[in-house]
């Protein structure tokens, strides 16, 4: 072999030969390839041990043959091959990534450096090749750490520039400030081209025009960048057209100062040698060191690497000791004695303090080379700066104590799953409180036996799925070892951690919330149900109130017509017939009235029978047709209570409102009223579900109901039973499931004589037996002609008014023209009550009667002396309270 090529020496020639020794002490592999037949023509160990292959085989093959069919760039493998030889063939220095396989098969990234072989006879090409895969694994490794324990990423020294269509600088990232200068403020907003060395402006414009042409197109060049100080600075730029994406809106240009790479490239092409190119290439310095004289050579880089000037170095081992850190000279000393007596290689690492103050850690090697007496005549290696890796393996571990840190302190409970077992690998003190049990127990069991059962399937779901679960979207319940249910929001994401496929899940213990949440919105509904109780109620009050005044009319009129004509017109029977209708049109305002006003306290004699006619009345109306409703009240005798006939009136009314809620298909409501001794019970039955037996004690429990959400609040028969214990009653339930349901409600019976209710009085027409003036304030115009022909009819003579601040201003006006006032409450101007008020506190005692429909109005200290009158009322009961309270005003003169 050698004979073929007389200026390379072969690996078989004696080992002192300084050529072989210095490529064998070389840290890279270095082969030399024949660009002619495309095969390997010569290689040093380190490239032997890196292909896995002997001397003579490998010598038989080309990068092709020990490489994957294609390379990291998408090219075949001799097709970039070819073009990376022609390359340097033509005086380039290309440097790439490349992937070799060892002799397994698997792949192994390294990067390339090839370099023209200085040979007479062929044509040869030089290659450095550097094994990058625990680099490259480091890289992956920390890119998936990062990615996992989000991690901010790091301000790099790369400089981030942002292009606008018309190619002007708009932003331009902190690194640029940082290792050049300040840009100049008046570039920003101006041409990118000014900041670039003008022999290079021309195909830099060519570079963005053409990205600037295709959407999403990306192109790599090298350009000079003019810096603040007017130095220039060789920047690699990979320029991306990101004008049409929303949140960019830009070129932007990811710039790298090469300035360093450039040179050496530079140095290259001005006739360094291959080895020289090689070592200042990967950053590596040579340094040569004369055991026997103490004589130490560094090159260039070395020197540049220990942070001195190549001719400031002294030569002598003693000066490179004394740039090691005082801390590590010892270690360093003792392993290049060991290399000198055992012969082996030389490997350390140590820290160096360069004259800046700034402290870097250096990786040597070397080889000992012996004389030929076997004894140490000097030493050989390579000297490369490691900080950036050192920083890295430190910002590495850095990282993972701070995820640790996080991970124990966060709010939530935390683990880490076996993607296959579901068994906990790592869990935080929070997931041990809420799973219960102890750290051990947990790290040993599937989480999936702490899944509630109706929860297992979307738990197991989530995990088979890839990408990230929301916590929106999982909400599962568990059972914990310890203690009740919980239920839990989880957040679930598949990732790699050290190789391994695992669950990152976190658990955020959700229960107080839900219970909180579903009891706000029993408020809400139950706030809501009251507001539109509220406005229904006064709705009913309002149409109860404009409805008594037509029924005043209707029934009025009628009254009148009928008394005009003889008792044997026919017509006269027609008219009774509108009467009757129209106390029939009473029940129903009454009932509405009874509906909307508020209970009142005052406890009065009550015919229960009346209001549960009326109040049955008023359910024929209200409840659905497919409800058959029975009232019967037979077997009531003197059915007469102590109390509210609203309240009573609503008992029965809720009952029946319970009833139709639990016959949606229809049914029959049947509502009994008797009288037993000194009790009067009231009966509804309906033909129901009925109610389970368990639930009879809670029933009467306000807000508790088994209605659908949205069907009930809970309190009608809280109110009730209210309202029956208020009135000195009780009740009771019965009810079967599948038999319906009966409330009895049993209330004291009123023994003995009581005065009666105030009700309406029908007299006959008085024919001109009142005698005086009475002022008439009603607004209602029908209703003010019907009252003003009544009275006038029977004697009166009457002065009409429509506002209550007006009949104020008459009767103040002429005090003693008037013997009455009547007047309706709800007046424009002034309501009748504050009307009355203003007379009492002008010291004028005028007899007045106020008529009203409001169900809630009663007289007060603040009208004292007044009669009331409700509608609708019948001409007579005007004419009787009339009479009365003129009467009453006679007698008050008189005392």
């Amino acid at each position: 072999m050698a004979s073929h090529r007389p200026d390379i020496p072969d690996a078989s020639e004696a080992a002192s030969d300084p050529f072989r020794a210095l490529l064998e002490a070389l840290p890279e592999a270095i082969v030399v390839l024949d660009s002619e037949t495309g095969r390997f023509v010569d290689a040093n160990a380190r490239a032997l041990r890196l292909f896995g292959l002997g001397r003579e085989r490998l010598l038989q093959q080309g990068p092709a043959q020990v490489s994957p069919t294609h390379q990291p760039d998408g090219r075949r493998s001799d097709d970039a091959a070819r073009e990376y030889v022609i390359q340097a063939l033509e005086g380039g220095s290309p440097r790439f990534e490349w992937t070799h396989q060892d002799q397994q098969g698997r792949p192994l990234p390294c990067e390339v450096r090839l370099v023209r072989f200085p040979d007479r006879e062929r044509s040869l090409v030089c290659g450095t090749i550097s094994d990058i895969s625990h680099h490259k694994a480091a890289e992956e490794e920390l890119s998936r750490r990062e990615r996992h324990f989000r991690r901010l990423i790091e301000q790099g020294w790369d400089v981030v520039c942002q292009i606008d269509a018309e190619l002007n600088l708009v932003e331009v990232s902190s690194p640029a400030s940082r290792l050049y200068g300040t840009i100049p403020e008046e570039t920003i907003g101006r041409s990118v081209l000014r900041t670039l060395h003008p022999d290079d402006r021309a195909s830099a414009r060519e570079q963005l025009e053409r990205v600037r042409a295709t959407p999403a197109s990306s192109s790599l060049f090298t350009v000079r960048l003019i810096d603040g100080q007017g130095a220039s600075h060789w920047m690699e730029v990979v320029a991306t057209n990101l004008l049409d994406d929303p949140d960019v809106t830009a070129i932007v240009a990811n710039c790298r100062d090469v300035t360093e790479r450039r040179r050496a490239e530079l140095e290259v092409e001005a006739g360094r040698t291959r080895l020289q190119l090689a070592m200042d290439g990967g950053g590596v310095g040579l340094w040569e060191w004369w055991v026997k004289t103490g004589e130490v050579t560094w090159s260039e880089q070395t020197a540049r690497i220990f942070g001195i000037a190549p001719g400031d170095f002294g030569g002598t081992v003693e000066h490179y000791r004394a740039l090691i850190h005082p801390d590590d000279r010892g270690a360093t000393g003792h392993d290049i004695e060991t290399a000198l007596h055992t012969n082996e290689p030389y490997e350390t690492e140590h820290r160096i303090l360069r004259s800046d103050g700034s402290l870097r850690w250096i990786e040597a090697r070397g080889r000992v080379l012996s004389d030929a007496t076997g004894q140490p005549e000097r030493m050989i290696g390579t000297a490369r700066d490691v900080t950036e890796a050192r920083l890295a393996e430190e910002r590495l571990l850095a990282a993972e104590a701070l995820y640790r840190t996080l991970f124990e302190e966060l709010p939530d409970a935390a683990l880490v799953l076996d993607a296959r077992t579901l068994v906990p690998i790592r869990l935080n003190s929070r997931a041990v409180e809420l799973l219960g049990g102890d750290r051990e127990q947990l790290l040993r069991e599937s989480l999936l036996d702490l899944i509630a059962e109706g929860s297992k399937m979307a738990f197991a779901g989530a995990c088979a799925a890839r990408g990230l679960t929301s916590a929106e979207d999982s909400q599962l319940e568990i059972e914990p070892r310890s203690g009740p249910r919980r239920r839990v929001r989880m957040s679930l994401e598949h990732i790699l951690l050290e190789g391994r496929e695992v669950l990152h899940v976190v658990l955020r213990d959700v229960t107080a919330q839900l219970a909180a949440e579903a009891e706000l919105r029993d408020r809400k509904e139950q706030l809501w149900h009251a507001q539109r109780m509220d406005a229904i109620g006064r709705l009913a009050s309002g149409v109860a109130h404009d409805f008594n005044n037509l029924l005043t009319i209707i029934s009025g009129y009628t009254e009148l017509a009928r008394l005009a004509i003889d008792e044997q017109d026919p017509a006269r029977e027609a008219l009774d017939t509108v009467l009757e209708a129209a106390r029939d049109a009473e029940g129903v305002a009454k009932a509405l009235l009874t509906f909307s006003r508020l209970p009142g306290s005052e406890a009065t004699p009550v015919d229960l029978t009346e209001v549960v006619e009326r109040t049955g009345r008023l359910l024929h109306r209200t409840l659905p047709a497919s409800i058959a409703i029975e009232v019967d009240t037979s077997a009531a005798v003197d059915a007469r209570v102590l109390g509210n006939a609203d309240q009573l009136g609503q008992v029965l009314m809720n009952l029946a409102i319970n009833a139709r809620d639990a016959m949606p298909d229809g049914g029959e409501l049947r509502c009994t009223l008797e009288t037993l001794d000194d009790e009067v019970v009231l009966r509804i039955h309906d033909d129901g579900p009925g109610i389970a037996p368990e639930l009879h004690a809670r029933i009467f429990e306000p807000y508790f109901t088994t209605k659908p959400r949205g069907k009930g609040t809970g309190l009608g028969l809280s109110i009730l039973h209210g309202i029956v214990s208020g009135h000195g009653g009780r009740v009771e339930v019965e009810s079967e499931p599948g038999q319906g349901t009966t409330f009895s409600v049993w209330l004291p019976r009123l023994v003995g004589p009581h005065p009666r209710s105030k009700s309406n009085v029908k007299l006959p027409r008085t024919g001109g037996v009142l005698h005086g003036r009475v002022l008439l304030a009603e607004d209602n115009r029908r209703l003010s002609e019907l009252a003003q022909r009544t009275l006038r009819e029977c004697g009166l003579e009457v002065d009409a008014v429509q506002a209550g601040d007006r009949a104020l201003a008459e009767v103040l006006a002429a005090p003693d023209r008037f013997d009455a006032l009547i007047l309706d409450h709800d007046l424009p101007g002034m309501v009748g009550a504050d009307c009355v008020a203003s007379l009492r506190a002008a010291g004028q005692q005028l007899p007045v009667l106020i008529i009203t429909g409001a169900p809630e109005f009663e007289l007060d200290e603040r009208i004292p002396a007044a009669a009331l009158l409700r509608k609708p009322f019948q001409p007579g009961d005007l004419v009787a309270a009339v009479a009365a309270l003129l009467e009453r005003g006679a007698t008050s003169e008189s005392d």
